[in-house]
């Protein structure tokens, strides 16, 4: 349970957004805005009024950028893109829901226990409005980030924020996952779950370590790039900065990020930006089509599971557990593939024992699919890919580190949305930022200088 300080700091939140928009150029505010409330503010405390939906760190920073850009700036962001593709997506995924409360309006049974009620008129603001939200930051981010120096702050940022955080981090290695408890009274999640390795991983202010890896990750991923691109007098700086996050990720304990960083590594700093980005287009290409490839009987499910034995065997249980939960899950939805079950938890299953829930959805792409059907999956996970996939076929020669460096950790991010739920505010923003930051034409991207790439100098 939330102590009294931890909804003090939600209450006095907005008018931190408000001190930021007011003290830093737009663009900056709403970088650090989103970028603050997901590192410190409490997690799962919230206000819960009726008919919408409850307001938490995310909901509540969302709603106070959008205030402080219009109040302070006079920009009133944009919830629907103005290019065809985004405009189909965005209505979509904001509309969607209506769909799917009225195609779910009968109770679903349980056996002798009590039915799971259905859906009706009062539980649309609540659903919409979660749409709502995201569509809010994506269109904050799409005007306010508008130029690469924007991305490059943005990178800037997630390196900045990323060596704060690691001192946090590298308290709760040591100690043991306490800080939300001693500052906001609770603990956020089931503690064994922190518990790793004959150690400790950290969750400080976040849902779940592996959320706080994924940002560790990122945050490391920002600084290769930063240091690939920069110049000499910067690079020793950059350089230390990139070892120290290398080691607080391998204290976060996460295989996944590990993997991912494997992968990555060679490719920030090896590869060209237009080979990064090809790299980028994979990843998200194949978060779209798995939930097709999952479905089908040629998934090398026992494979994945004999591969990930020979890395660590409690990491095969791991998976083993989240494969077959998924192979439920997806007999669930396919049950209304088209509509999805709706909320209060539809779209799982229960037993005809005792009538609990007897499974788990860890992705947010079974979530989506689950809930809202495969229209509502599409939606989501194709606003978030838009901008790579954009990016990625346009016939240019020219690709922008800045912009390709981003595009890998969306990518990865949208990845990881497969076997978990990661998505965050920050995945928002970054989609955003990418979104603008794709030229109209070649002829465009031409007459912007890229803030990574230094002047040449010639000897007259």
């Amino acid at each position: 349970m939330p102590n009294l300080f931890a909804y003090i700091v939600l209450l006095l939140w907005p008018l931190v957004v408000w001190t930021l928009f007011q003290k830093l150029p737009p663009g900056r505010a709403l970088i650090w805005a989103v970028l603050s409330g997901y590192m410190w503010l409490p997690p799962v405390a919230n206000f819960d009024p009726p008919v919408l939906p409850p307001f938490d760190k995310n909901t509540l920073t969302v709603l106070s950028c959008w205030l402080a850009a219009w109040g302070v700036t006079g920009v009133r962001a944009g919830l629907i893109p103005k290019d065809l593709t985004g405009r189909l997506l965005a209505l979509l995924y904001l509309f969607w829901p209506v769909v799917t409360v009225f195609a779910n309006s009968e109770p679903v049974p349980r056996g002798r226990f009590e039915p799971i009620p259905g859906m009706s008129y009062p539980d649309l603001p609540s659903m919409i409005f979660e749409q709502f939200y995201a569509l809010m930051l994506l269109g904050l981010a799409r005007q306010l980030l508008t130029k690469r120096e924007d991305l490059t702050a943005l990178l800037q940022a997630l390196m900045v924020a990323g060596l704060v955080y690691s001192l946090l981090m590298l308290v709760e290695v040591v100690l043991s996952p306490q800080l939300n408890t001693w500052i906001y009274g609770f603990f956020q999640h089931d503690f064994g779950q922190m518990m790793r390795q004959g150690g400790f991983r950290p969750i400080v202010f976040m849902p779940h370590g592996l959320w706080v890896a994924l940002f560790a990750a990122s945050a490391l991923w920002a600084a290769l790039a930063l240091t690939r691109h920069a110049s000499d007098r910067e690079r020793p700086f950059l350089m230390g900065c990139t070892l120290w996050l290398m080691i607080v990720l391998i204290l976060c304990k996460s295989l996944g990020v590990l993997i991912f960083s494997a992968l990555l590594f060679p490719a920030i700093w090896l590869l060209s930006p237009r080979m990064q980005l090809r790299i980028a287009l994979v990843l998200v290409v194949v978060a779209l089509c798995y939930p097709v490839f999952r479905s089908s009987a040629a998934f090398p499910a026992d494979w994945l599971i004999e591969t990930a034995a020979r890395i660590e065997p409690e990491r095969a249980l791991s998976l083993e557990f989240r494969l077959v939960n998924e192979t439920i899950l997806l007999d669930r939805a396919g049950l209304q593939p088209l509509t999805g079950w709706g909320g209060y938890g539809r779209n799982m299953t229960f037993s005809v024992w005792d009538g609990r829930v007897e499974s788990v959805t860890d992705g947010r792409w079974i979530i989506m699919l689950g809930m809202f059907g495969w229209p509502g999956f599409l939606a989501e996970f194709g606003l978030l890919a838009l901008p790579v996939l954009r990016a990625a076929l346009r016939k240019t020669t020219d690709a922008w580190p800045v912009f390709t460096a981003l595009a890998l950790i969306l990518a990865v991010n949208i990845f990881d949305l497969l076997p978990n739920a990661t998505l965050t505010t920050l995945t928002w923003l970054i989609a955003g930022a990418l979104w603008a930051g794709v030229p109209a034409s070649e002829e465009e991207s031409q007459k912007i200088r890229d803030p990574f790439q230094r002047e040449k100098r010639t000897l007259i």
